[in-house]
C-alpha cells in the first residue's frame, strides 16, 4: 500500500470595501464632532473570516476637529489578512464671537475702556485691535473707530467696531468787573456778563446776578462762572475783585451846586463848580491814601484832571473852599 496526502491551501485574500472619506462640521458649540458612520465588513471565500478596527476611533466616537485616519482590517480563518482606510475630517466651521464696548462720548480726550476679548469654540482664538487708537489713548475731538478682531486656531475671523467721539470743550468768557475795586459800603453790583449765556455764577459775595461787598467782606475775591454744553462738556472763567474799607471817605453834601463828570471816567474827569465865585482846592487820593493829583487856588469854573494814567479803581476828589468841603468817588476804568 502507499499513502500520500492532498493539501488544499487557502491563498485568497479576504476582501473589504472602506467608506468614501468624511468632512463634516463641528457640532455646534464644540471643537469636535460625534460621527457615527457603517462600519465596514470584510468577506472571503470561506468561511470565518472577522473584521476589526485596526487604527482610529471607530463610529459614535467624538471626533477632533482635524483629519483621523480609519483603518479596517479583514481576517479570515487561513490568517490572511486585508486591509481599507478612510479618513474622517472635522471642519471648524463656527466662527469666533466678539463683542464691542457701545459708542463712547466724552469731554475728556483720555479714554479708558474695557478693551474686548473674542471667544470660541475651540482654543488658541486671539484678539487684536485692527484700527483705532487703543484703552487710555489721548484721542482727537471728532469721532474715532476702534476696531478689534478675533481670529480662532482654524484661521476663522470676526470682527467689531465702536466709536469714540470727543467733544470740544465749550469757550468761555467772563468780563472783568469795571471798577475791579470796591468800597465794603458800597451797594451790590451786578455781575460781569459771562458767556455763553445760562451758565452759573459761584464765589464769596455771589448772591443771584449780585455781588455784595458786604458779604463777602474786605479783601480780594473771585468770582466763577461755569457753563455746560449739550454735550455735557463743561468750562469755566473767573475774575477778581477787591473789596476795601472806605471809612474816612464817605462822601458828603456839606457843598452844593458841584458835580464831577464823566464819572466812571478812561481819560479825563472834569469838576464843574457852578455860579460860585469861591476859590477852591482839589485833592485826588488812590484808595490806600496816596495822594495823585493836587491843585490849589482854583476859580476856573471847570477843571479838567487827566487820569489816563492811572490804574484802574476808586479814587476819592476832595473839593474844599475856605468854609467847607465835598468828597467825590471817582471809578477809573
Amino acid at each position: 500500500t502507499c499513502s500520500f496526502t492532498v493539501t488544499v491551501v487557502d491563498a485568497e485574500a479576504p476582501a473589504i470595501t472602506c467608506l468614501s472619506n468624511i468632512t463634516v462640521n463641528n457640532d455646534a458649540g464644540m471643537c469636535d464632532a460625534v460621527i457615527t458612520y457603517a462600519a465596514p465588513v470584510g468577506t472571503d471565500n470561506c468561511a470565518g473570516a472577522t473584521t476589526a478596527l485596526f487604527s482610529g476611533l471607530g463610529s459614535g466616537a467624538t471626533f477632533p476637529i482635524g483629519t483621523t485616519t480609519e483603518t479596517y482590517e479583514v481576517t479570515d480563518a487561513a490568517a490572511n489578512a486585508t486591509s481599507c482606510s478612510f479618513t474622517v475630517t472635522v471642519v471648524d466651521a463656527e466662527a469666533p464671537v466678539i463683542t464691542c464696548p457701545s459708542d463712547i462720548s466724552s469731554c475728556n480726550p483720555v479714554v479708558n475702556y474695557a478693551a474686548p476679548v473674542g471667544a470660541d469654540n475651540c482654543a488658541g482664538a486671539t484678539t487684536t485691535m485692527t484700527a483705532g487708537l487703543g484703552d487710555g489713548a489721548t484721542f482727537p475731538i471728532g469721532t474715532t473707530t476702534e476696531t478689534y478682531e478675533v481670529t480662532d486656531s482654524s484661521g476663522n475671523t470676526t470682527s467689531c467696531s465702536f466709536t469714540v467721539t470727543i467733544n470740544a470743550l465749550p469757550t468761555v468768557t467772563l468780563a472783568t468787573f469795571s471798577p475791579d475795586t470796591i468800597c465794603d459800603t458800597d451797594p451790590v453790583v451786578a455781575l460781569p456778563v459771562g458767556t455763553p449765556a445760562l451758565g452759573t455764577y459761584s464765589g464769596n459775595g455771589v448772591t443771584g446776578a449780585n455781588f455784595d461787598p458786604a458779604l463777602a467782606g474786605i479783601g480780594t475775591h473771585y468770582v466763577y462762572y461755569n457753563y455746560t454744553d449739550s454735550n455735557t462738556c463743561s468750562s469755566s472763567d473767573s475774575t477778581m475783585i477787591v473789596v476795601v474799607s472806605c471809612v474816612g471817605f464817605n462822601e458828603n453834601n456839606y457843598l452844593t451846586g458841584i458835580s464831577v463828570f464823566p464819572n466812571p471816567a478812561n481819560n479825563l474827569i472834569n469838576i464843574n463848580l457852578g455860579e460860585t465865585n469861591a476859590v477852591f482846592n482839589f485833592t485826588l487820593t488812590s484808595i490806600d491814601g496816596k495822594v495823585v493829583y493836587q491843585a490849589k487856588n482854583s476859580t476856573d469854573k471847570i477843571t479838567a484832571i487827566d487820569i489816563s494814567n492811572f490804574s484802574k479803581g476808586i479814587y476819592f476828589l476832595k473839593v474844599t473852599n475856605e468854609s467847607d468841603y465835598k468828597v467825590f468817588k471817582v471809578i477809573k476804568q
